[in-house]
């Protein structure tokens, strides 16, 4: 588990990058294949990517409002 910004983290779950460069980037949904002691995997469209606590923080790591459990 990571917590970045008072939200927590770990793998399975679904997130955007608020922040991203791309605007197409800021609402794509990443999965978190892993949660390591550098950052975060994520895997979109076929492709993975690494992010460090501190790129994941400046891109605006969130929870993907598709992933939200309502219950």
């Amino acid at each position: 588990m990571l917590e970045i910004n008072g939200q927590r983290f770990q793998e399975g779950d679904v997130v955007r990058f608020e922040r991203a460069g791309l605007p197409k980037n800021r609402t794509r949904d990443y999965t978190i294949t892993a949660v390591t002691g550098a950052g975060i995997e994520a895997s979109a469209g076929g492709f993975s990517y690494g992010f460090t606590k501190a790129t994941a923080t400046r891109i605006g790591i969130t929870h993907s409002p598709t992933s939200r459990n309502e219950d």
